[in-house]
């Protein structure tokens, strides 16, 4: 989590505030891991309260090897105003 992490609009020069949230699961089948995770960054304007997301969604499997087999990432963003 990225504590303190501020930014100025470039045009606006408006003071914005990061929040960070994480999240992440897995399971253990017989032979192996599976695994998914959300991870969101999200910069709030401290005046207007405009704000927008940008998020990391992935799913891994590892083998009972330890290698992982699968690994897929999806990246977004989300414009609120």
């Amino acid at each position: 989590m990225p504590i303190g992490l501020r930014g100025t609009g470039a045009e606006s020069g408006e003071a914005f505030r990061v929040k960070w949230q994480d999240h992440g699961s897995f399971g253990q089948p017989t032979m192996g891991l599976v695994g998914t995770y959300r991870q969101v960054l999200e910069p709030v304007g401290s005046t207007s309260g405009r704000d927008f997301s940008l998020i990391v969604r992935g799913h891994y499997t590892i083998n009972a090897n330890g290698e992982i087999v699968v690994e897929r990432e999806k990246l977004a963003a989300d414009c609120e105003g």
